[in-house]
């Protein structure tokens, strides 16, 4: 049931993180304290919400970079999701998740298509995990307002540690945040499931992980666009890894060829297509496009 959109690049599960970090050993980072969230510079904002077609466009499908894109698994039977005639995007995931950080990036990209975005905060990952203090955005304190469709984020816990850290990990989950709605509550447990995730042998488990998606009910996806070590600098072999600065990764956006700059918006235009799926491919200037018609004909159908 998944859709061409593999997903080899996963995110944490809620539960699970803690110990699938302290055994893959891979992109580890010195710990260090959490990044706390702040209201998002004004040149940062600017450069996520700006994006042009023409980068758009250079960028393609991200050369390879995103043929972990989320995997996207088809819902047959699953009611459509609108809020006052609106189709729904909602988001579930997590400060703390180092693969909830990459995928706001592109994510946030793909949504200001559509919208516009206020009190979107600067936070980091875990430093307790791997890729620690990844930079990205929080959406604990965003509005979303477009006329195509409504984004209904929930963030589960912080990236501050409830507890005991041992070794560089934190051992005790992270603090609470926000709660789902009764709603968002119900389709995290019906279709974050090993149904529609099955078990990918060369991903490990994804049922259950964060970030999930459900897309207007009309497809769901659970995982990373791409591999958090994208916008981080290191050495895979070692597996140090230091977290690229806000302002060092909308530099890379410039760049949309290579790198970066091509994985975020690459994976952006996978977004922008699946938004387009849910808004009847509206507005047309942004969904009546080559590269967009393309990701919707590579999206799973009910």
């Amino acid at each position: 049931m998944a859709g061409l959109f593999g997903g080899a690049f996963v995110a944490m599960a809620v539960v699970v993180i803690v110990l699938i970090s302290v055994l893959s050993g891979g992109g580890k980072t010195a710990a260090g304290q959490p990044i706390p969230s702040a209201p998002i510079p004004a040149n940062v904002q600017s450069a996520v919400t700006g994006v042009t077609n023409a980068q758009f466009t250079a960028a393609g499908l991200g050369g390879g970079q995103v043929t972990s894109s989320g995997v996207f698994a088809a819902t047959p039977g699953q009611p459509l999701i609108t809020d006052s005639g609106k189709p729904v995007l909602v988001y579930e995931g997590a400060e703390y998740c180092p693969y909830c950080a990459a995928a706001r990036w592109p994510l946030t990209i793909a949504l200001s298509r559509f919208g516009t975005f206020t009190g979107l905060e600067t936070v980091g990952s875990s430093p307790y995990d791997v890729y620690a203090s990844t930079h990205t955005f929080s959406y604990a304190k965003a509005k979303y307002t477009s006329q195509y469709l409504v984004f209904d984020p929930v963030e589960f816990e912080s990236n501050v540690c409830a507890g005991a850290i041992s070794g560089g990990q934190c051992l005790a989950g992270y603090k609470p945040l926000q709660s789902a709605s009764t709603r968002d509550a119900h389709l995290m447990s019906a279709y974050d499931t090993e149904k529609y995730f099955p078990q990918d042998a060369s991903a490990s488990a994804t049922a259950g992980w964060i970030p999930f998606m459900d897309w207007g009910g009309r497809f769901v996806s659970s995982g990373g666009a791409y591999s958090p070590g994208v916008i981080n600098s290191g050495n895979s072999s070692s597996g140090t890894w230091h977290p690229m600065t806000w302002d060092q990764v909308i530099a890379t956006l410039k760049l949309p060829t290579t790198g970066a700059g091509q994985a975020i918006l690459g994976a952006a235009n996978v977004y922008t297509g699946a938004i387009c799926d849910m808004t009847g491919d509206q507005p047309a200037n942004v969904c009546n496009t080559p590269l967009i018609k393309q990701v919707q004909s590579e999206l799973p159908k009910a």
